[in-house]
């Protein structure tokens, strides 16, 4: 009987923490994300997610969205992709077509990341399918920014430019803002077809920098740098290579700095 009681009271205090990290992981998670502390946000949501039975079905994907954000920014790629997965399902199993476009967005990043091309693309085709049919100007622009994103890396340039103008008229048509990152992207696809063709790159760098955009103003400076070192046109990556160190530097984008060292070396 006395063994019995002590059991007992080792689930009751188990069931006390259970609640508080319920309750308070997510509180401190968005607290570190705010301070650019993405791994320890990241940490803190998955203790949250080890409790996910105990969430509504609305918290609970609003938590897998943040902790696939904050594992994202952390670089934890391949622990993100079961909390992105399971977003699919939820939303996919709500009917919410633009939230699961969404949704496979994410998952066409974070399987780009880990190397898998094809689940990617076939990620990144569905975000644009399930939305057929409807009237969903900005998540359709994004899906078209997306599929120009993946034809840049691929170096299907034609394509990319192709989607991304696409992008640029559905934002344009409802009269949103176009994002500093399609600009980029569209800008990176120009110059990897001709290494002349900088000026829309500069423009989506400038554009970035204004609007204190850092991801895209990383991917407009790593670009230039790449793009006008392979081909040969050193004199003129310079100029863009050292103003990008200092910028990156400055905002503690540290991996990208290094690939600018490289790019100089």
């Amino acid at each position: 009987q006395g063994r019995d009681r002590a059991r007992l009271a080792h689930h009751a205090v188990r069931a006390a923490r259970a609640t508080a990290v319920v309750r308070y992981a997510p509180i401190a998670a968005r607290r570190a994300s705010s301070m650019g502390a993405h791994l320890e946000a990241f940490e803190h949501y998955r203790r949250a997610l080890q409790h996910a039975d105990r969430y509504p079905a609305p918290q609970l994907l609003e938590l897998l969205d943040q902790a696939a954000h904050a594992g994202y920014q952390a670089g934890r790629y391949m622990e993100v992709r079961e909390y992105v997965a399971r977003s699919v399902e939820l939303n996919r199993a709500s009917g919410d077509r633009a939230a699961l476009s969404r949704s496979l967005r994410v998952m066409a990043d974070i399987e780009w990341h880990v190397g898998r091309g094809s689940g990617a693309q076939s990620a990144a085709n569905e975000a644009v399918e399930v939305l057929a049919g409807g009237d969903y100007g900005e998540p359709l622009a994004n899906a078209y920014g997306l599929q120009a994103r993946l034809a840049m890396l691929d170096h299907r340039s034609d394509e990319a430019v192709a989607w991304g103008e696409k992008a640029v008229a559905l934002f344009e048509q409802d009269g949103l803002t176009v994002p500093a990152g399609l600009l980029v992207t569209i800008g990176s696809a120009r110059i990897q077809r001709d290494p002349d063709d900088t000026d829309t790159l500069v423009t989506a760098l400038r554009v970035a920098v204004d609007r204190r955009d850092v991801h895209a103003a990383t991917r407009a400076y790593i670009n230039l740098g790449d793009e006008l070192t392979l081909h040969m046109r050193y004199a003129d990556a310079r100029p863009y290579i050292d103003e990008g160190l200092a910028y990156l530097e400055r905002h503690d984008e540290l991996v990208a700095a290094d690939h600018l060292r490289a790019a100089r070396a």
